[in-house]
């Protein structure tokens, strides 16, 4: 029991022993039995006076234990509430980058596309463009080329299997075997007509896509000229007078005779 419950019982003890001696004093002229009575009564009005402090007292006690397990219990509850928050922070956080990611990933994809587009543009106009040529070019390199040509996709193509990158390299591949047949000097044996209208075989110099001259020899000897890519294939020029100097000229180029200087037509374009 605390200092000041001490103090309290104490007076009310001092004021009751009061009240009893002016009873006794004041009623020496009572019966005995009356007065046994009225201290039975005191007494059991002190025992639950008693009894009511102990239990005040306790309840005290059991509420500062309550209250101490209650504010360890919020703080539990604020440590993992502050816990709960920050990870709610940190996750939009990560959101929101995660957003930005998407909307960076968004925007690049969508300039992939624009540049796809703008690339598929470019090679369907190459492809165009090649498939011109082809038919200006000479037999030799139709027959060497035709496998890269065969690859190219129909020009009304609605749906393309191919990816972009191997359309430019079927491009670039054909255009590669073009610019090196330009860059020199092919011999091949192709049929021409000769003076009286027969075919014979004769033999064909190209100056890469320049120009080209053909002479067959004895019987068909007058099968002779000389030819230049047009707009629709070779144009073939029959000159017969040409024979002996083309033939000439081929063998100078397979170093079966001297050389010399020849005069030869040629087509200014």
């Amino acid at each position: 029991m605390k200092k000041n419950e001490y103090h309290y019982s104490a007076k009310m003890i001092t004021l009751v022993g009061s009240l009893l001696l002016a009873m006794t004093g004041g009623v020496a002229h009572a019966q005995e039995e009356a007065t046994a009575v009225r201290v039975e009564q005191v007494k059991t009005l002190l025992e639950k006076f008693y009894e009511t402090q102990r239990l005040i007292s306790e309840e005290e006690s059991n509420w500062q234990m309550e209250k101490e397990t209650l504010a360890s219990r919020i703080e539990l509850l604020q440590t993992q509430i502050d816990s709960l928050q920050e990870k709610i922070t940190e996750a939009e956080e990560t959101t929101t980058e995660a957003d930005k990611d998407k909307a960076k990933l968004s925007e690049e994809n969508e300039e992939l596309g624009q540049l796809a587009s703008m690339q598929e543009e470019r090679i369907v106009e190459f492809e165009a463009r090649v498939r011109e040529l082809r038919e200006r070019l000479p037999k030799g390199l139709q027959v060497s080329t035709n496998s890269l040509f065969e690859k190219l996709p129909a020009e009304d193509a609605e749906m393309v299997e191919a990816s972009l990158g191997q359309r430019f390299a079927t491009v670039l591949g054909i255009l590669d075997g073009i610019n090196q047949y330009n860059n020199g000097v092919w011999l091949l044996n192709e049929e021409r007509k000769t003076a009286d209208g027969k075919v014979a075989e004769v033999r064909v110099a190209y100056f890469g896509l320049a120009e080209a001259y053909y002479a067959g020899k004895g019987e068909a000897a007058s099968a002779a000229g000389y030819g230049y890519a047009g707009e629709d294939g070779w144009v073939w020029i029959y000159q017969p007078e040409i024979s002996d100097r083309v033939n000439d000229m081929i063998d100078m180029y397979e170093q079966t005779k001297t050389a010399t200087f020849l005069e030869l037509p040629m087509q200014v374009k």
